[in-house]
């Protein structure tokens, strides 16, 4: 779980270990871990990276945010990014993680988790709204 100063990764990864424990299914989930360590290890299993859509963002939080997502990107490591709020964010976590419902897949096969045309945050935060509010 990596993401900027108050991005929410550490409640995430919290509620994460928590639910999955509930579940019975075996998962560590790294609160934060150095990104250099991330990067040296064997391939984990999945990279999530908290957005930054919990509270307003000074340009210090955006400025963490790009440098993780940049050096993310020089690593060509793959990452899902991951939006929302209190059960909302753990659906969407759990989502980009496999364990999701019929409906969460069948959003998350109709538009990719990872923006290919840019890294751009409030592009990736008008994809994400577009997804809890798709238009009909």
């Amino acid at each position: 779980m990596l993401g900027a100063a108050r991005s929410g990764k550490t409640r995430l990864a919290r509620e994460l270990r928590n639910l999955l424990a509930h579940d019975g299914r075996p998962c560590q989930v790294d609160d934060d871990p150095p990104l250099e360590a991330v990067l040296a290890a064997p391939r984990p299993d999945a990279i999530l990276l908290c957005g930054l859509d919990l509270a307003s963002f000074g340009p210090v939080y955006s400025r963490q945010d790009s440098v993780l997502r940049a050096q993310l990107a020089s690593a060509l490591a793959e990452y899902r990014i991951v939006y929302g709020s209190g059960e909302a964010r753990s659906r969407n976590a759990l989502a980009a993680l496999g364990f999701a419902t019929p409906d969460a897949l069948r959003l998350a096969a109709a538009r990719p988790w990872r923006c290919e045309e840019c890294s751009d945050p409030h592009c990736e935060r008008r994809l994400f709204h577009g997804l809890l509010h798709p238009s009909h």
